[in-house]
């Protein structure tokens, strides 16, 4: 998991072969992108259930513990999409 959000956070644009040519496993491009694709369609790798501990894990790694800082998420739900924005002051 701390392996994708790393890549996440370098890569700009996001896919699916993007996230597997950057990933360092010594395994085939065909079965690395069949692992993250099988490892995304998974029930418990659902935005809903995943989006507090993966900000929590970037705020650790780029504030220190002294630092101060107000959060503000906000859920709005447009044509049955939902979004969630984030600000950081």
């Amino acid at each position: 998991m701390q392996i994708l959000i790393n890549l996440l956070e370098s890569i700009k644009k996001v896919s699916l072969e993007a996230l597997t040519t950057a990933l360092p496993f010594p395994v085939l491009f065909e079965s690395r992108r069949k692992r993250i694709q099988r490892f995304l369609y998974l029930k418990s790798f659902r935005v809903k259930t995943l989006w507090l501990l993966v900000i929590s894990l970037w705020l650790e790694t780029q504030l220190s513990a002294t630092q101060i800082v107000y959060l503000a998420i906000d859920r709005t739900e447009k044509i049955g999409k939902v979004l969630y924005s984030l600000r950081l002051n």
